[in-house]
């Protein structure tokens, strides 16, 4: 099972050099004052396929693992329900506000609904970045204690 998952590994990768050396050494094409790479979009699908399959692979092993081992998978609702509640709490604390733009058109963006779950996102990375540096601080400490 490892060299299947070894040569399919390598394989995407090769796939990905290719849409790399497509997409910088690949033709253009002028559109009136544009000049418009030709494989901007392939190497975009390519990306999305990417990350599909790494959605789905982050998904998919930790169930398998979780139906194999009950027992161990305690801990991972502990911390999905700790991330649910960081996600709630950042909710909760984001207002929501109108923004006043300057540019003309801006005004699709400044719907409140929107603005809300953008200030869901920043609060709730905010969080999760200081938990990061406080579990860094914690670790190094507790290495150099010991």
């Amino acid at each position: 099972m490892s060299k299947i998952l070894k040569i399919f590994y390598i394989l995407l990768l090769a796939i990905s050099c290719v849409f790399t050396v497509l997409f910088y050494a690949g033709a253009e094409e002028v559109i009136g004052d544009d000049v418009i790479p030709v494989f901007t979009s392939s190497f975009l699908v390519w990306g999305y396929i990417l990350a599909a399959f790494a959605v789905i692979v982050s998904l998919v092993f930790p169930l398998i693992q979780m139906i194999t081992s009950p027992k161990g998978s305690k801990k991972t609702f502990i911390y999905l329900i700790a991330i649910i509640a960081i996600f709630v709490l950042s909710y909760m604390l984001a207002p929501g506000n109108p923004v006043r733009f300057t540019g003309a058109g801006m005004d699709k963006f400044n719907v409140p609904s929107l603005l809300k779950n953008v200030d869901t996102g920043i609060i709730a990375t905010y969080i999760f970045m200081g938990i990061a540096f406080i579990a860094m601080i914690y670790a190094e400490v507790s290495k150099a204690i010991r």
